[in-house]
């Protein structure tokens, strides 16, 4: 179905995106019902079932997508005697760095973190202990 003519398709600077979608429906509303006032409420109120419909299933979707992530955190949580049997970390470099954990080299602005952790990036890709850590 084309539009109407009267029909503006352009968003107005001033508006938002939202005013500009009522503005169209509005617009498209009058053009269908021809200045027709029986029409008119008609087509609003098909229009007002759309938006419901839809509004409907984006809540459907929505529960849906949060009981799926529920469910997927609710299966990684483990119990205390689990944790117990949880295999310790892998060292990279003696008891400075390990595989699969997240490492915070801090220090004042100037004093050598960068030489630090490049000096162990080389040290871990070359096999080479650093500092007497293996």
């Amino acid at each position: 179905m084309s539009e109407p003519d009267n029909v503006t398709p352009l968003r107005r600077p001033d508006e938002t995106q939202l005013e500009f979608i009522k503005r169209r429906r509005m617009e498209k509303a009058l053009a269908l019902a021809e200045g027709n006032p029986h029409e008119f409420g008609k087509e609003i109120g098909r229009q007002r079932h759309r938006r419901e419909a839809a509004e409907l299933l984006d809540a459907e979707e929505r529960e849906a997508r949060a009981a799926e992530i529920t469910a997927r955190i609710e299966s990684a949580w483990l119990e205390r005697d689990d944790l117990d049997n949880l295999p310790g970390p892998e060292p990279l470099l003696g008891t400075l760095l390990f595989r699969k954990s997240l490492v915070i080299l801090a220090g004042a602005p100037g004093s050598f973190k960068s030489f630090v952790a490049l000096d162990w990036a080389a040290s871990v890709a070359t096999g080479k202990p650093w500092q007497g850590h293996r």
